[in-house]
C-alpha cells in the first residue's frame, strides 16, 4: 500500500482536519467579538459622546444626526452579535457539525459587513483598527 489510505485512516484524517478548522474559527470569532468590545464599541462610544452635544441641538445637520443614528444603531448591533458569537461558539465546540461553523462564519461576516458601514464615519484619530486604504496604500 503506497500512498492509499484505508478507510479508518481517512476517517481519522477527516476527524482531526475538521476539529482543527472548527477550532481555528472558533479562535477566530472569539478575537472579533474581544476586538469589538475593548476597541470598537470604546471608539464608537467616544465619536458618539464626541458629538453628542451637536446632535442634541435642534439645528444640528441632517448629516451629522444621521451619522449619530448609524452608530447608535450599529453599536447595539455589535453587542447583540458578540452575545449570539458566545452562544454559537459554545454549540460549535461541542459538536462535530460544520453547519454551526458556516453559522459563525455568516455572523462574522454580517459583523464586518456592519464595521465596514461606521469605518467612515469614526473619526480616523479615534479609529482603533487600519482601515482598508491604510493598509493598502
Amino acid at each position: 500500500k503506497v500512498g492509499v489510505l484505508s478507510h479508518h485512516e481517512l476517517a481519522v484524517r477527516k476527524s482531526v482536519y475538521t476539529k482543527a478548522y472548527k477550532e481555528t474559527v472558533c479562535v477566530e470569532a472569539k478575537t472579533m467579538i474581544k476586538m469589538i468590545r475593548t476597541e470598537i464599541a470604546p471608539a464608537i462610544e467616544k465619536t458618539i459622546t464626541n458629538n453628542k452635544k451637536l446632535v442634541e441641538v435642534d439645528w444640528a445637520p441632517i448629516e451629522t444626526r444621521r451619522r449619530a443614528n448609524v452608530l447608535c444603531s450599529a453599536y447595539d448591533f455589535l453587542m447583540l452579535k458578540c452575545e449570539y458569537l458566545e452562544t454559537v461558539i459554545s454549540k460549535t465546540e461541542k459538536t462535530e457539525d460544520l453547519s454551526m461553523v458556516e453559522t459563525l462564519l455568516n455572523v462574522m461576516d454580517t459583523i464586518r459587513k456592519r464595521y465596514d458601514e461606521i469605518e467612515e464615519i469614526i473619526p480616523k484619530e479615534i479609529l482603533p483598527l487600519p482601515t482598508y486604504d491604510d493598509i493598502l496604500f
